[in-house]
């Protein structure tokens, strides 16, 4: 890597070619965090509501290859709208207060 004046610096990876070795911003690499679970809990029926909702949408496989963390924005707000409206389906979540339904996209009904 060649300054603007001229000054020389290594590079911070050492590899010489000024990229990050498919790496991010920080050169390193990323990692699933290991207290990621990828199989549900029984004992939360949330839990395996979201699991059940992204087999039904196709995303179990890619959930279990890199993470939750791999899904698009697109891919986890499509989850979680299913899932919201699921679990108030299911009383376990309050539905919209003041009509006892659950509402409808964006709140409006």
């Amino acid at each position: 890597m060649v300054r603007p004046h001229g000054v020389e610096q290594p590079d911070r990876d050492g590899a010489g070619d000024g990229g990050g070795g498919g790496r991010g911003r920080s050169g390193k690499k990323r990692k699933r965090k290991p207290e990621e679970k990828l199989e549900p809990d029984p004992d939360n029926p949330a839990e395996v509501l979201k699991f059940e909702l992204a087999e039904e949408l196709g995303l179990l496989d890619k959930v279990r290859k890199v993470g939750w963390g791999g899904l698009t924005a697109a891919e986890s707000g499509r989850l979680g709208g299913l899932l919201t409206r699921r679990l108030k389906e299911a009383g376990l979540l309050p539905a919209e207060p003041g009509t006892g339904r659950v509402s409808s996209a964006g709140g409006k009904t």
